[in-house]
């Protein structure tokens, strides 16, 4: 650990953040158990190695049952889709997030669409080396989010999951990426689907409870 690192577990302990306290911050060594879904519907395929945005891919959100897979040349994050799809629906009612990792601007971009009634209410479950290599950003996404009375914990984690609830639509985003700047190639799998919803967040609640 370097010394930026102290300094800000430092400050944090000023905040009254103790970065080994729950009361503070969660971290989970609980496995969860096991499962597995299966579902048939409609296929939509989307090549996007050539695109530059994801708002160029994703002209409009999946119909009911339907799955849209991608692959992105990662001239956009996992977190980009969240925005995109606030853009569309214009709120976002329920979002559970999982991530291996993240960095600070899609953070404070999380709490400026929370702040500004874009999210009601939002879970986020990150990995362990998020929290140990990346403290502060990690320092910050835990006061923001225990400001707000949100959840977040860390566990061994490396699943890219989010969930979307807006009124009676539920989306899934399944896909490689990070909530982290990647030039590299990525898949994404986009589906409407209550049942999946439930399903991943099955699994989400057993850790964030």
């Amino acid at each position: 650990m370097n010394k930026k690192d102290v300094s800000n577990q430092a400050d944090l302990l000023d905040m009254g953040f103790d970065l080994i306290d729950d009361r503070a911050e969660r971290e989970s060594t609980k496995m969860i158990s096991p499962r597995a879904y299966r579902h048939k519907g409609k296929m939509r395929a989307i090549n996007g190695m050539k695109k530059e945005t994801l708002d160029d891919l994703i002209k409009e959100l999946p119909e009911e049952g339907e799955y849209v897979h991608l692959v992105s040349n990662g001239k956009y994050d996992y977190y980009t889709f969240i925005p995109v799809f606030i853009d569309k629906l214009g709120h976002i009612d329920e979002l559970w997030g999982s991530t291996w990792t993240m960095n600070r601007s899609n953070c404070e971009d999380l709490f400026n669409q929370f702040d500004a009634g874009k999210i009601a209410g939002m879970n986020i479950i990150t990995g362990l080396y998020f929290k140990r290599r990346e403290t502060a950003v990690y320092a910050s996404l835990v006061e923001g989010m225990a400001k707000r009375k949100q959840k977040v914990i860390s566990c061994n984690n490396h699943a890219k999951v989010v969930l979307i609830r807006t009124d009676d639509k539920y989306y899934v985003i399944e896909g490689s990426a990070n909530w982290t700047g990647n030039p590299r190639i990525e898949q994404n799998v986009l589906v409407q689907s209550r049942d999946l919803f439930e399903f991943h967040k099955g699994w989400m609640e057993e850790y964030i409870g």
